[in-house]
């Protein structure tokens, strides 16, 4: 399914920029790249966020440093999970 997502976005700057060998050759050099969005970016940085709020909460870490540290929504995830 991503080849062929690939594959049309292709066909499109083709199109787009015909008269524009240059950008379409340099668009096609990075046409297998992917690039990361900004919400999977965040969503990595939430999911290390509360592995290290999981590992804080299981080596028995005091709530008041807790609190320093995290956000209450995380603090409150990371002991139901831990």
């Amino acid at each position: 399914m991503y080849g062929n997502l690939i594959g049309c976005i292709l066909e499109i700057m083709d199109y787009m920029l015909r008269s524009q060998k240059k950008a379409r050759e340099e668009m096609r050099k990075m046409g297998g790249k992917v690039l990361e969005l900004y919400s999977e970016k965040k969503l990595k940085e939430g999911e290390k966020n509360l592995a290290s709020a999981i590992k804080d909460v299981r080596s028995g870490m005091k709530p008041a440093e807790l609190k320093k540290k995290y956000n209450a929504d995380t603090i409150k995830l990371a002991k139901a999970i831990g």
